[in-house]
């Protein structure tokens, strides 16, 4: 059996590995600002404007270098490629249709 012409949209995949990283380190992300929250409630309201700064400023860039990160990395580039998938008696074959993907030029 061949599947032929499989391939995953960009903004597909990366919706998936956005949420992937968000069901993984959404405590790093929440921490900060529930930090400066808990600090603007005992020491000084202040540290709303540096949960703000985090938020809109921080966590943006964070972001940005991440979606860099696993954007340019080579799983990134074999996973939205079109592909060709066969199941065979002895497995799965998996054949790229881009001859450029082939020779990593």
């Amino acid at each position: 059996m061949r599947f032929d012409g499989g391939k995953v949209t960009a903004g597909a995949y990366m919706r998936h590995l956005g949420a992937m990283f968000l069901a993984e380190n959404w405590l790093w992300l929440v921490l900060p600002v529930a930090v400066c929250a808990v600090l603007a409630i005992w020491v000084d309201v202040r540290f709303v404007i540096v949960a703000m700064m985090v938020v809109l400023m921080v966590l943006p860039m964070l972001l940005a270098l991440l979606y860099f990160y696993y954007g340019f990395s080579p799983e990134a580039r074999w996973s939205i490629m079109e592909k060709q998938v066969d199941l065979t008696d002895r497995g799965t074959m998996y054949s790229i249709s881009s001859k450029r993907m082939m020779c990593g030029c």
